[in-house]
C-alpha cells in the first residue's frame, strides 16, 4: 500500500480581494488540494480577520474591507463546531481555512474561527497589506523581465517563485521548535524575543521570527515580545 506524506500548506496572511481575483486551480489529485495562483504562488489556506456582515445556517459572511466571502462549515447544523448562536453581525472575528469554489462562488470552509478584538484585526490588516505590496513587486518584476519573450520564460519566472517558496520551506523544523518554546514559556503575556535567541541559539533565529510574523504563525503583542495562535 502506498505512503503519502501529508504537508500541511502555509495558511498566508492575505486580502480577500486576492482569493476573491485570483485564478482558482481545482486538483486532479487525490492528495494536493486545489488553490489560487497569484504569480506562481499556490494559495490553499489563508487565515485573517473580519466584521461578520451576514449570517445563515451554517454559513458566515465577511468582510475584512478589500472583499466580501462566505465562510461555512460542512457538517450537520447540530454538530457545528465554529459558528454558533454566539456570533452574531458586527462581531470582530479570526479565521484560519482553506480556499474552495463551488458553481464558480469562492468561498472559505473554516479549520478555525474565533471571536476577536480590533487589535488583531488591525495586525491582520497590516500582514494583508504587506503581502499585497510584496505580490504588486513580484508581478511587476514578472512583467519587466519577460517583455519580448516567449511565453515559456514568463513559467520559467513562475517557476523560481515556487523554488523560493521552496528553499524557505527547508527552515520549518528550526521554525516549530521556536512556536514549541513560546508555547512552553508563554505565561499568559507573551516571549521575550531576547529569551528566544538567546535560549535556542539557532542559526538566523530573528529572521525566522520576522518569517514566522509575516506568515500569521505567531504575532506581536508590543514590542520585542510575541505570542502564538492557540
Amino acid at each position: 500500500m502506498a505512503e503519502y506524506n501529508f504537508k500541511r500548506s502555509t495558511a498566508y496572511i492575505i486580502p480577500l480581494s486576492f482569493i476573491k481575483k485570483g485564478e482558482f486551480i481545482k486538483s486532479e489529485e487525490q492528495y494536493e488540494p486545489s488553490f489560487v495562483n497569484l504569480h506562481g504562488l499556490k494559495i490553499s489556506r489563508i487565515q485573517g480577520a473580519g466584521v461578520i456582515i451576514g449570517k445563515k445556517d451554517d454559513n458566515l459572511l465577511i468582510d475584512d474591507g478589500t472583499a466580501q466571502i462566505e465562510v461555512r462549515e460542512f457538517i450537520q447544523p447540530d454538530k457545528l463546531r465554529w459558528i454558533n448562536e454566539d456570533l452574531k453581525v458586527g462581531d470582530l472575528i479570526m479565521f484560519v481555512g482553506k480556499v474552495r469554489e463551488a458553481f464558480n462562488e469562492r468561498y472559505i470552509l473554516l479549520e478555525i474561527l474565533r471571536k476577536t478584538d480590533i487589535n488583531i484585526k488591525n495586525y491582520f490588516e497590516k500582514q494583508a497589506k504587506l503581502f499585497a505590496q510584496t505580490l504588486s513587486k513580484t508581478s511587476e518584476h514578472i512583467e519587466e523581465q519577460t517583455k519580448g519573450y516567449p511565453k515559456t520564460a514568463e513559467s520559467d519566472m513562475d517557476e523560481e517563485i515556487i523554488q523560493e517558496e521552496k528553499i524557505e520551506d527547508i527552515k520549518k523544523t528550526n521554525q516549530q521548535e521556536i512556536l514549541e518554546y513560546i508555547k512552553q514559556n508563554d505565561k499568559g503575556d507573551g516571549v521575550f524575543i531576547d529569551d528566544i535567541v538567546a535560549d535556542l541559539k539557532l542559526d538566523n533565529c530573528e529572521e525566522l521570527i520576522k518569517k514566522m510574523l509575516r506568515d500569521g504563525e505567531i504575532y506581536s503583542v508590543r514590542a520585542g515580545k510575541i505570542k502564538a495562535l492557540e
